[in-house]
């Protein structure tokens, strides 16, 4: 056991000498915008480095735009029932139709008692120029 002892201090040099050349091994990482472990940094973004990993090391190309739209509608639709995120082009596809000429008087009513009540004038539509209101009744046509 005593010869043991004797070679202990050689033991733990070399595990020193071993531990330090290991350390300068290791990259060098100064720059405090590049961190050598990015998830633990106050600025990083999971989302971003994903789509980074997606565009520059996916298998196959990939279209940027549909992914974000997707990841977009996917964050939206888990919110709630009422939350829904449209792109610009099915934003057109439903008000386009809307834009342009009117047909009838552009009012939204309701029926009481064989009455027809106005709940309000459509803004910019024929009712709207003649004064109607919301609360009147149209009592004759």
């Amino acid at each position: 056991m005593n010869k043991f002892y004797k070679y202990l201090p050689l033991v733990f040099a070399s595990i020193l000498i071993i531990g330090i050349w290991a350390g300068t091994m290791l990259p060098q990482n100064n720059n405090p915008n590049n961190p050598l472990f990015p998830a633990a940094s106050p600025g990083y973004n999971k989302v971003s480095d994903i789509l980074d990993y997606i565009v520059h090391d996916y298998v196959d190309s990939v279209e940027l735009e549909t992914i974000q739209t997707d990841a977009i509608k996917g964050m939206l639709e888990d919110l709630d029932p009422h939350s829904a995120y449209i792109t610009a082009e099915e934003f057109h596809q439903v008000n386009d139709p809307l834009l342009g000429s009117f047909e009838g008087i552009g009012i939204s009513f309701r029926i009481e008692k064989d009455t027809i009540t106005v709940i309000n004038p459509i803004p910019g539509g024929p009712s709207e120029k003649v004064g109607l209101m919301a609360g009147d009744r149209i009592i004759n046509v």
